[in-house]
């Protein structure tokens, strides 16, 4: 039997999902339709809000869901490829996780944490693309190659997000294929980090470098499930 792990609430995060994760997103493709019930439920969770902030180009809902009330803004968004609903799955577990910790204090994190940060999640960016289970929007356009232009309403939708909240971390979440590997070692990368570059150089600068501390942090704790199974993301094609 693997060791407890030595930080709390990861630890403790491992143990309750079994048993309070959404079976309802047990699914290989999540669209819409699906993850209504479950943002009708943590509406319902009284530390948490939804707020529809936009719609797709076909006039599909976009939600957020906000947590917490601190000076340390995060922001999240998932399936800004259509194909890729792992992490919307997995941030609304989250959610349901933190709710029992407001209740409970079950991941250990104290009831105090509210006050220092603000989370703000956008489950399903690109509710069109999730609905014909591809990577592109309605217009055919991928949203995560649209910063610069905005010809996409959800690529527009986003960057209002950014400019009004100011987030000083933001998870741009995604799935990867499993055929890469954690580097060299042969094993598949169950999850892998990108801390994205600014200029074609790849300088480092003050953000770049809080972010590859960041993920230092966070690989070193999920090491404890996934050893040898952690990749750092090649980022060629998105330069």
């Amino acid at each position: 039997m693997k060791a407890a792990h030595p930080h709390a609430p990861a630890q403790a995060i491992a143990s309750l999902w079994d048993s309070h994760h959404f079976s309802a997103l047990d699914k290989s493709h999540l669209r819409h339709a699906d993850i209504q019930p479950v943002l009708d439920e943590i509406a319902d969770y009284p530390s948490i809000t939804r707020e529809t902030i936009g719609y797709s180009c076909t006039g599909k809902s976009i939600e957020r869901l906000s947590m917490g009330s601190g000076p340390l803004i995060i922001l999240a968004w998932t399936q800004m490829h259509g194909d890729e609903p792992t992490a919307t799955a997995a941030v609304l577990d989250w959610l349901k996780l933190l709710h029992l910790n407001s209740t409970s204090n079950s991941l250990a994190l104290g009831s105090d944490w509210t006050s220092l940060v603000t989370l703000h999640i956008i489950p399903m960016l690109n509710p069109d693309g999730a609905e014909r289970d591809t990577r592109v929007n309605e217009q055919g356009i991928d949203i995560n190659r649209d910063a610069k232009q905005l010809q996409t309403p959800e690529g527009r939708l986003l960057w209002q997000q950014v400019q009004t909240l100011k987030p000083d971390v933001a998870f741009n979440l995604h799935d990867q294929n499993p055929y890469y590997s954690a580097g060299p070692t042969g094993y598949p990368a169950t999850i892998a980090f990108l801390a994205p570059a600014f200029h074609p150089d790849k300088h480092v600068d003050a953000p770049r470098l809080r972010a590859k501390q960041l993920i230092a942090c966070m690989a070193d704790t999920l090491s404890h499930w996934l050893p040898c199974h952690i990749g750092r993301y090649d980022d060629t094609y998105s330069l």
